[in-house]
């Protein structure tokens, strides 16, 4: 699975122009954007529809259990695309690898001196490269906890 997050902050077609550049097999979103999703592609599935499956997982990580089989990965396989505008105005996807995750996590562990103590907030959205990945994957990487902060109201009114 490769992770593609979308800024909620977009109206649908720039969404769809996004969705159709990197062709998702599926799109998980919360109930505030059950409309936007819907204009946005058939591939549209609600988190209170996997809920289920989050509520397993959560069971199985407080019991202790590991929770399932990891998928074999390697360095090189693409983990994440982060889409932004460039010059043209056109989203543009850029690849991150799991390698690429791996050694910036650990370069900014050390330089933040992060454990799983460790509780960040996070301010900036995962969708992009300052809140993914100078702030969360670090955090996560070492076991500790990210808060993230939602996204503003004025946001989401735009979004719909």
């Amino acid at each position: 699975m490769i992770f593609v997050p979308l800024n909620v902050c977009l109206v649908a077609p720039e969404l769809v122009t996004i969705l159709a550049n990197c062709s998702p097999r599926l799109l998980v979103h919360d109930e505030a954007f059950v409309g936007l999703a819907a204009k946005a592609g058939p591939v549209a599935v609600s988190v209170a529809a996997l809920s289920a499956a989050v509520s397993g997982f959560e069971q199985a990580a407080a019991s202790g259990r590991h929770p399932g089989p990891y998928a074999e990965t390697t360095l090189e396989e693409v983990s994440t695309i982060l889409y932004t505008f460039g010059t043209t105005g056109l989203p543009k996807g850029v690849i991150a690898t799991h390698g690429m995750n791996l050694f910036n996590a650990v370069n900014l562990d050390g330089l933040a001196e992060l454990s799983d103590r460790s509780v960040l907030l996070c301010v900036l959205p995962l969708l992009h490269t300052g809140g993914l990945d100078v702030y969360a994957n670090p955090v996560f990487h070492v076991g500790g906890t990210a808060v993230i902060m939602p996204a503003s109201a004025a946001c989401r009114l735009r979004s719909r």
